[in-house]
């Protein structure tokens, strides 16, 4: 194996977008490529942080964590979600700017494949109030609740939109479980695989090892320091399963290593490879395919139970195999999951608003580290 070519991209991404980045690549369960990569301009302080807001990466762990549920018989991909929250039981779909009574039933299956017809305006009127009446203090279910009244774009099953369908997940699975989400994900991923400081909460703690987040300024086309932020944590208490964790590299990797190769490095399997193989099964067909492709811009890729799949090779220029899947977070962060090769990789950045990450980066990454296994 040969990594110079990765290493060699990493080296000369555009340092004026890109301050900082890590990267780690495992097969089988050896560290076989690790990395970190930073402008001049970096702090030497930042040498000792470790944590990310995760954004979207979270999306992953949480339908894993939900297919989990789906293998153990406590859920069914075609159950209606009122089953779980009766507050679904009676939902309204805008068509022409009024609101009509949703004639499809919601499902497990529309949550997971971003299928719902919900949207990700985080500043509806519903999500004000019960922020506003809880004193920013509101649970994961109450917020849920406040989102089931907010009206769905389509209705359910007949188109695709990313959303806050993952959120509606994690209320799901705190009451078929009778547990906080978070303390979910501990029982069955985070304690088994000794990712030991994967966290929905910013203590001083840990902003003390938060590493330094920027925003691109696209009038300069460079990125700036800010403040670490991540909109999705919409209260206190509110534990997002789209958005909401903050995490590390090297806890990241454990769980995808996981997946890769079909139980951990200490023998523990998190799913059963029949149910990782029907979570990367493409999900999507005729208006939600092409909306796909529209929205998410990923040629060659559809969208699974909770991850994106490749289900074309040559239109994606990509050397993974069919069925690569995992997804990416709104600060750069890359998730790569190849269960024939036994192949994983993590990519971290703290970079919001960075379009050239997700077009340039990422797919990069990707085929450098296939070259990197035949050389």
């Amino acid at each position: 194996m040969n990594f110079n070519g990765l290493t060699e991209f990493l080296k000369n991404v555009d340092h004026n977008l890109i301050h900082d980045c890590e990267i780690v690549v495992f097969k089988e369960h050896k560290c076989i490529y690790k990395n970190r990569f930073t402008a001049d301009d970096v702090d030497p302080s930042e040498d000792k942080k470790d944590m990310y807001y995760l954004f979207s990466a979270t999306k992953v762990i949480t339908a894993t964590a939900t297919m989990r549920l789906v293998e153990e018989g406590k859920i069914g991909l075609d159950d209606p979600v009122k089953k779980y929250l009766p507050e679904f039981a009676e939902l309204y779909v805008l068509k022409g700017g009024e609101k009509v009574k949703a004639k499809n039933v919601l499902t497990v299956r529309h949550l997971l494949s971003m299928q719902g017809g919900f949207n990700y305006n985080l500043g509806h009127e519903e999500i004000v109030k019960i922020k506003e009446q809880s004193g920013n203090m509101a649970s994961t279910r109450e917020v849920v609740s406040a989102i089931a009244k907010m009206p769905l774009v389509f209705e359910p099953g007949e188109n695709y939109l990313y959303s806050l369908c993952h959120d509606v997940l994690a209320a799901i699975i705190e009451v078929v479980t009778g547990k906080s989400y978070y303390e979910y994900l501990k029982e069955i991923i985070f304690i088994p695989l000794e990712m030991n400081d994967m966290t929905f909460t910013p203590t001083p703690e840990v902003l003390a090892r938060m590493k330094q987040q920027y925003m691109v300024d696209l009038k300069t086309n460079t990125s700036l320091p800010q403040a670490p932020i991540c909109n999705f944590r919409l209260t206190e208490n509110y534990q997002s399963g789209g958005a909401g964790l903050i995490g590390t590299l090297n806890d990241y990797i454990k769980f995808a290593d996981t997946l890769a190769s079909g139980e951990s490095a200490n023998g523990y399997r998190l799913l059963k490879p029949e149910t990782i193989e029907l979570m990367k099964t493409n999900q999507l067909t005729g208006a939600s395919f092409d909306s796909f492709k529209r929205i998410v811009k990923r040629s060659g890729y559809s969208y699974a139970l909770g991850v994106r799949t490749l289900i074309n090779q040559n239109l994606a220029h990509s050397l993974s195999p069919i069925g690569e899947f995992g997804w990416d977070g709104a600060a750069g962060a890359y998730c790569m999951i190849d269960t024939e090769n036994k192949l994983s990789c993590y990519f971290a950045q703290h970079l919001l608003g960075c379009e050239y990450t997700f077009t340039n980066v990422h797919p990069a990454i990707r085929n450098h580290i296939y070259k990197a296994l035949k050389e």
